[in-house]
């Protein structure tokens, strides 16, 4: 079993990317496999026709992390929330994800903020029209790391609202979450095996 932790940030050594590891190693002591994509790190040109071309060079682009999401049985999506909105790089990596790269497929959503808010990437992400085109599953009960520099490197006095201290409620949710996502991916991978119908791009159900 894979998970992947999709790191939203634009900013290279972001808050969420700390998360994200922070999140792979409670997936490593479950001794679950993780890939973590880094959408710092990862030159995407912007969406367009051009994709839906087999040979074009956005495709070409696109095709060694189809390949990866392909690979993986569960998904952490990790996003920052900007001005009550997800990073735009967010939303471009999941027009690409349109052969199915993440269908019958569970996701924890965890909200990111360096303040007391976090909410709004849930709420960006989880809309209805998308779970059905993408057809992915999200779980309910999603995280939300609010004020992250303290709960990620706090100071002495700060040690007991933080991730250091095991007994966090951000570390137990965490635990749980991972083990109902992992729970479901194992059942979700043997149902989907059983009954997934063959691979089409959504784009090829497009209206001409």
């Amino acid at each position: 079993m894979t998970t992947t932790l999709i790191s939203a940030s634009h900013r290279p050594g972001s808050c969420s990317l700390q998360v994200a590891n922070w999140i792979a190693g409670a997936l490593g002591r479950m001794n679950i496999e993780t890939d973590i994509l880094d959408l710092a790190q990862i030159d995407l040109p912007f969406w367009s026709e051009e994709f839906w071309n087999e040979g074009s060079r956005e495709l070409a682009q696109w095709m060694p992390f189809s390949e990866r999401l392909q690979n993986s049985d569960a998904l952490v999506i990790i996003s920052p929330e900007w001005a009550g909105m997800v990073p735009p790089k967010l939303i471009n990596f999941l027009l690409m994800c349109s052969r199915q790269e993440l269908a019958y497929k569970p996701a924890l959503l965890v909200g990111v903020s360096a303040g007391p808010s976090g909410t709004y990437p849930h709420r960006a992400v989880t809309h209805e029209q998308q779970a059905r085109t993408i057809k992915w599953y999200f779980l309910p009960d999603h995280l939300i790391v609010r004020h992250v520099g303290a709960f990620l490197n706090p100071k002495p006095e700060q040690i007991s609202g933080s991730r250091l201290n095991p007994d966090h409620p951000l570390n137990r949710r965490l635990e749980l979450g991972l083990r109902i996502l992992q729970t479901l991916a194992q059942d979700l991978k043997t149902s989907a095996a059983a009954n997934k119908p063959e691979s089409v791009s959504i784009w090829t159900l497009r209206s001409e």
